[in-house]
């Protein structure tokens, strides 16, 4: 079973286990965010300025991924499973659910993004 999008980190692209949200309503995983944080003292979706102070955990989420866990082992994360960077001249292939991307040029990999042209 595929993964809901709440469910998902927007910063890791990860199913959350430790889900905080900020005063904008916006969730993320508690580390991801705090590691953010660390770097830039800004929401990575708004902008707006942020601190790990103002984070706050969502309990509610939290209750259910974990039930969704449990009632789904081996959940499908709706995102890319394998990067493999070894072709030459700056090349990428990429192989993920239901795409598969070939002959493009890697420019970056930017909060679990992968950005090709």
């Amino acid at each position: 079973m595929e993964v809901p999008e709440a469910f998902i980190c927007p910063i890791s692209g990860d199913i959350m286990k430790e889900p905080v949200v900020d005063p904008e309503g916006n969730t993320y995983e508690r580390n991801e965010i705090e590691t953010w944080l660390t770097r830039i003292q800004t929401s990575p979706i708004t902008r707006t300025i942020l601190n790990k102070e103002q984070l706050s955990p969502n309990r509610a989420l939290k209750e259910a991924i974990d039930k969704f866990l449990e009632d789904n082992p081996a959940p499908l994360i709706k995102n890319l499973d394998i990067i493999d960077m070894k072709n030459k001249d700056n090349k990428v292939s990429i192989d993920s659910t239901g795409m598969n991307i070939r002959d493009k040029t890697f420019i970056s990999i930017n909060m679990g993004m992968i950005i090709v042209v």
